[in-house]
């Protein structure tokens, strides 16, 4: 069995940081969404990978993690 790192702590300010990067991304996938590219996209990452199974939050951070990652569906 492969031992553990402890991950250091974030601070209050970190992870007010984090959060407001995460409601950034998650604020331009609901923007992508409004147009016809983004919204196609979107469906074609529901499609073919099971996002089904999370939250519509948590669909959206990932969509828009793979899409600036230049990941895409195939």
């Amino acid at each position: 069995m492969l031992g553990r790192t402890a991950r250091t702590p974030l601070s209050p300010v970190q992870r007010e940081a984090r959060r407001q990067a995460d409601r950034d991304r998650l604020e331009d996938a609901a923007r992508a969404l409004l147009t016809s590219d983004g919204w196609q996209r979107w469906i074609r990452v529901r499609s073919k990978n099971g996002l089904s199974r999370y939250s519509i939050n948590n669909q959206l951070l990932i969509a828009i993690d793979c899409w600036s990652r230049g990941i895409t569906p195939t």
